[in-house]
């Protein structure tokens, strides 16, 4: 401990202020919200601060580590290893973990964090005598911050990375907001260590009350937020915040108007579900991209009778996909959807059963010789059956056609 509680706990009235939500949020989240993460049922849930540089990212989260200790010597860098970082993490159990600057973070690693740290235990090992050593454990909110969107390179990563978006809370620190980050850093360097004892001493003898206090908070802003189960570490992290700034508030150690900071979680929470969706590929739209990559191993044909099918555009390459023109069905090899969506990292029960409920896919195992009735006979394989007729794929049976259009009048061009 260093300083004095009263300049600490009236340096957070300079967050009180229109546009500063996002500065306060990470002070109530990161701060006070974390110790309470083990009172929800659930291990953990990961922060993700994002903007430009020279906006208070860094500083707000040490001086949200200020609260428990010397924020410098508490924080932790990407270059830190894996390892250490969930040693650090068991360490803290209840006590927040900040990661500062991860923008060049890889993807898998980052993929790997998001799960860690919501899981609340590390991988179990064996000791030399073969015996399993105790997992280290936590339940906590740890956070990033980054010049760039986590969940952009998320989706760089995997063609469906939902997981761990949904365990990201993301909000952007916005340019054109002043906020006095140097005055901020010299208070809580001088001032640490002192509002963590009259915080964690409430939180220990009033144990009985959290756990119904934070679900209450939480249903309310599933409600509010329209949330959807997917959703449920979106809203158990906002309700650790606005508990955990409310407690604070009580105490006088956090002085932001509540009512502004709840407005705001609930438009974050519709802001990142809208990015979500923007990043994480629907079913007809992964059809489509996936029909396009493999257009050259596609067989497009007309009915002319008795069995017999003239070819209207002929496969380049390895057959895969079938298409009759007359009925408007598309029969694809379900080994090579298979190994596309394991390559994407995206789920193909998810994809099958959002394209089943479309009326788009009338099976998913159906033994068809994708060459019958040509000279590209081979023999059957199983494959998934798709109506390019049904009104989810659309869009995708429009760009199907057109690309056919196009194919075809090259080969007539050509010869």
């Amino acid at each position: 401990q260093m300083g004095e509680l009263d300049k600490w706990t009236d340096a957070t009235r300079m967050l009180d202020r229109d546009g500063l939500e996002p500065w306060a949020f990470t002070l109530a989240a990161l701060g006070f919200g974390a110790p309470l993460m083990k009172f929800t049922g659930y291990k953990g849930s990961m922060l993700s601060m994002v903007g430009k540089s020279g906006l208070g990212k860094t500083a707000m989260g040490w001086w949200a580590l200020s609260i428990w200790g010397n924020p410098e010597k508490l924080q932790m860098i990407q270059r830190d290893t894996q390892n250490a970082t969930v040693a650090r993490m068991a360490l803290y159990n209840n006590l927040p973990l900040f990661i500062d600057e991860i923008t060049n973070i890889k993807q898998e690693v980052l993929s790997d964090l998001a799960y860690q740290i919501t899981q609340g235990r590390d991988k179990h090992t064996l000791t030399r005598n073969r015996q399993e050593r105790s997992a280290l454990t936590w339940a906590t909110i740890g956070a990033a911050s980054s010049n760039k969107s986590l969940v952009d390179i998320l989706g760089g990563y995997k063609s469906d990375p939902s997981a761990e978006i949904n365990r990201i809370f993301e909000y952007e620190f916005p340019a054109g907001i002043v906020f006095d980050g140097v005055s901020a850093y010299s208070m809580f360097m001088a001032n640490y260590g002192v509002a963590g004892e009259v915080y964690a001493k409430y939180l220990v003898e009033n144990q009985e009350l959290h756990h119904d206090k934070l679900r209450q908070i939480q249903t309310m802003i599933e409600r509010d937020a329209n949330c959807k189960p997917e959703e449920r570490f979106w809203a158990i992290t906002a309700a650790c915040a606005l508990y955990g700034a409310a407690i604070a508030k009580k105490l006088g150690l956090y002085h932001v108007d509540l009512v502004r900071l709840r407005q705001w979680v609930i438009k974050a929470i519709h802001k990142m579900r809208g990015v979500k969706d923007d990043v994480v590929v629907d079913s007809p739209s992964w059809i489509g991209t996936f029909l396009s990559k493999y257009s050259a191993n596609m067989l497009v044909v007309e009915d002319i009778g008795k069995g017999l099918y003239r070819p209207v555009l002929a496969p380049r390459g390895p057959l895969y996909i079938r298409k009759e023109i007359d009925s408007n069905i598309l029969w694809v090899s379900r080994d090579l959807i298979k190994r596309e969506l394991l390559a994407g990292s995206a789920s193909y029960s998810k994809i099958k059963q959002e394209l089943a409920s479309g009326h788009a896919l009338v099976s998913d195992n159906r033994k068809v010789v994708l060459g019958r009735g040509t000279e590209y006979a081979s023999v059957a394989e199983i494959c998934w059956v798709i109506k390019l007729d049904a009104p989810v794929l659309g869009q995708t049976a429009a760009q199907l056609l057109n690309k056919e259009g196009e194919l075809h009048d090259k080969a007539k061009i050509f010869g």
